[in-house]
């Protein structure tokens, strides 16, 4: 009797963890179907669309999800009630309209307005603010941003219609490339300067750092935090340098074809964000 009490313990126990499993593997799938439209859920959530509608615009994109399954999801993605409480859907204003709206934040220029990102590094501290503008007016990546120092090499380089002064950072293959930087950012920059230079690792990678700002990883988290706090959703870095991908290919169009200011925009940020016929899509 007392073996038999054993066994059905056991196989208890493994009925309830299978059934625990299962119901985890569920929502692992909702979870993942809903990722594919982050972007539009979260705006939509932000415009105040109830979780009905929200339910209702995923079954048009054949996602069937309950609206407990979404409420968890939001959550888990952190939307700021503030965001959501500012942004109510006018009187007249259709799920459609909505849409539109969130197609319109994400789907085309994939970076922010100005407004959006003042609103963002306003909730960042003095150091990571600083790294946020940087990105925003020079394209720098976040690792590039730890290796940031003031050259001591003289270049016959010169852009007509940009001034400041001239650094070099480390790209992710090792190479140096030299960037101008804004005058009013590079004085606030040099407020930063280190007496002696620090090891930082960043990603398992130790770089050398010549300012006390923040820079890599740290910084990037930083940067989404503040954007989802702020806005209920973030395009992370890359949302900053195609900003300034987006500006600089219109000052360079103004004299050059688009092949060729492509072509010069790439070497000024050591690449592109994405790769040139998303761009095209981007600027056309």
């Amino acid at each position: 009797m007392k073996k038999m009490s054993i066994t059905c313990n056991i196989l208890e126990d493994a009925a309830r963890l299978k059934a625990l499993s299962k119901a985890n593997r569920k929502r692992s799938i909702r979870g993942s179907k809903l990722d594919k439209f982050k972007f539009e859920v979260l705006k939509l959530h932000s415009y105040g669309c109830s979780l009905g509608e929200i339910k209702t615009w995923l079954s048009e994109q054949k996602v069937i999800v309950e609206r407990s399954t979404i409420q968890r999801w939001i959550d888990g993605n952190k939307v700021s009630a503030e965001t959501t409480s500012t942004n109510k859907l006018s009187g007249n204003e259709t799920l459609k309209k909505a849409r539109r709206k969130a197609v319109a934040t994400f789907g085309k220029t994939k970076t922010y307005t100005d407004e959006q990102f003042l609103k963002v590094i306003s909730r960042q501290n003095d150091t990571n603010s600083l790294c946020s503008r940087l990105c925003w007016a020079c394209g720098i990546r976040p690792s590039e941003l730890i290796t940031i120092r003031i050259t001591t090499v003289e270049t016959n380089t010169a852009i007509k219609d940009k001034s400041g002064e001239w650094y070099e950072v480390i790209q992710i293959d090792g190479r140096k490339r030299l960037v101008l930087i804004p005058a009013d950012l590079s004085n606030e920059l040099q407020k930063y300067k280190l007496e002696n230079t620090r090891l930082v690792k960043n990603r398992d990678v130790e770089h050398t750092q010549y300012y006390a700002i923040s820079g890599g990883a740290a910084w990037a988290v930083s940067f989404n935090r503040a954007s989802t706090n702020v806005l209920g959703w973030s395009l992370g870095v890359n949302g900053l340098r195609s900003g300034f991908m987006i500006r600089r290919l219109s000052e360079l169009q103004r004299t050059m074809a688009l092949s060729d200011a492509l072509k010069k925009l790439e070497d000024e940020m050591g690449g592109l964000p994405y790769n040139r016929k998303a761009v095209h899509k981007l600027v056309i």
